[in-house]
């Protein structure tokens, strides 16, 4: 979770840390969202199938 009063890191350097838009920290939620940690774990899973792509498709240019 975001700490609006952190005394050494930005809002802007907390989203980054977060992997979220920092336009997300400020809009108010429409309903229901996501906890942190799952946006966090969603976030990882996305990286990993991203890696996995990026492996595959340059293991392809060698074979």
């Amino acid at each position: 979770m975001v700490e609006f009063n952190h005394p050494s890191i930005s809002i802007k350097r907390q989203a980054q840390l977060l992997g979220i838009h920092r336009t997300s920290v400020y809009r108010q939620s429409k309903g229901q969202t996501e906890s942190s940690e799952n946006i966090m774990l969603m976030h990882e899973m996305d990286m990993l199938v991203f890696c996995k792509q990026k492996v595959q498709k340059n293991a392809a240019k060698f074979t």
